[in-house]
């Protein structure tokens, strides 16, 4: 199936609910298309720099759990520094 291009009137609610719906079950994989202009086009750049920033966030805390739980590293902190800055980054974008 061809997802159509939406254009400043018309969002593609299926695809959109689809990467909303795959986020919820913790697939971080999903984007919206990088080629969507207008307010759609916004839309979609603002939920793929929030899905960007999710998925590192959840690396991050695997690697945490890995470091205590399994190794047994009690001084293992998040790296929270990185995370910020790709947040404000991200939030920072026109």
């Amino acid at each position: 199936m061809l997802a159509r291009r939406p254009t400043e009137e018309s969002l593609d609610t299926t695809q959109f609910l689809g990467v909303l719906t795959a986020l919820r079950q913790g697939n971080f994989s999903v984007r919206l298309p990088l080629d969507w202009t207008g307010v759609c086009g916004k839309i979609a750049d603002a939920l793929n720099d929030l899905i960007e920033v999710h998925d590192k966030m959840a690396q991050e805390c695997v690697r945490v759990s890995h470091s205590v739980g399994k190794e047994g590293k009690l001084t293992q902190r998040l790296a929270l520094g990185q995370l910020l800055a790709h947040l404000r980054a991200a939030l920072a974008r026109p």
